[in-house]
């Protein structure tokens, strides 16, 4: 009971500074310190005007950001809901210049749904961006206790994934990797000690098989970018992403991620993405300036034709 009562207050504080806009010092960059995407003449070469081309096809940018269940072990604390709403918080405040990861409105009838006009190489165009996270609540102990709403919110997270592969045109998974069990969505599977039973989702890699079986369905248009901001994701899916789905891009970490690394790379790679950034703009966007911590971008503009 202890244990719950700490968690409540935590999560009561860190929803009161996030809904204020406000940044705990050394969580997130300002807004300006994430790159701004300045397309330029020589960068914009025919496989990247294509790309965009295909994704501008319709009139609307449609992007899902979904959040795994980001537990913390060993301690109980579960910070997805928090994550996202660090990420809202940056989406829904004015847009600085040079910035397009900003400026969006809630959906009135749906709160995971945010629009923001866009007016690029002289044409008018939507955003759209679902933010889905995977917890129930703060605290793993009491996720595992309260099956039913868990695993609903598992379902409806795993599902807001696998339909945006199939729909959208990027999604970006912000999660735990398990070791290439993932993406993963639902309180860990655990072995000895409470431990998480990283042999187990090494050998049978349950998230890896729903995410190609995804890419390989049938389906009107094309995945132009899926981002997986777990850690270690480049050797954990490039090979096996690249052989299912060679046309579409990839944005993965070849290191362990810190949660404000992966949420500085996300938000780089939306406003490089919205603003048609191309070559070195794009990859200077999702490096945040530090090329240790960016991410790595691979076939978004090479495989295209």
């Amino acid at each position: 009971m202890k244990a719950w009562i700490a968690a409540s207050v935590l999560a009561v504080i860190a929803m009161a500074v996030l809904s204020a806009g406000l940044r705990p010092p050394g969580v997130m960059p300002p807004r300006g310190e994430l790159m701004p995407p300045h397309p330029t003449t020589s960068e914009r070469d025919d496989a990247c005007l294509a790309r965009y081309r295909a994704i501008r096809e319709d009139g609307v940018i449609d992007v899902r950001i979904v959040f795994g269940y980001k537990d913390v072990r060993p301690a109980r604390f579960v910070g997805d809901r928090y994550e996202r709403l660090m990420i809202l918080s940056y989406l829904m405040l004015p847009c600085p210049p040079g910035l397009l990861a900003c400026g969006f409105s809630r959906d009135p009838h749906d709160a995971e749904l945010f629009t923001r006009p866009l007016v690029i190489d002289g044409r008018r165009l939507k955003a759209r961006v679902r933010v889905v996270h995977a917890s129930a609540g703060p605290d793993d102990r009491e996720n595992r206790n309260r099956d039913f709403f868990q695993a609903w919110q598992t379902q409806r997270a795993r599902m807001a994934f696998l339909d945006g592969i199939r729909e959208a045109d990027a999604v970006f998974y912000v999660g735990h990797s398990r070791d290439g069990g993932g993406p993963d969505f639902a309180p860990p599977r655990l072995g000895r000690e409470n431990h998480v039973d990283y042999a187990w989702y090494r050998k049978r890699r349950p998230g890896e098989k729903a995410m190609l079986a995804a890419l390989t369905a049938p389906r009107e248009g094309s995945l132009h970018l899926l981002g997986l901001l777990s850690c270690a994701s480049s050797g954990f899916f490039t090979r096996e992403i690249r052989a299912v789905a060679p046309r579409t891009g990839l944005l993965t970490s070849d290191r362990l991620l810190y949660y404000s690394d992966s949420l500085r790379n996300l938000l780089g790679a939306l406003s490089a993405l919205l603003g048609g950034a191309c070559g070195r703009d794009f990859k200077t966007a999702v490096q945040a300036r530090d090329p240790l911590r960016g991410a790595i971008l691979n076939g978004f503009f090479e495989n295209n034709n």
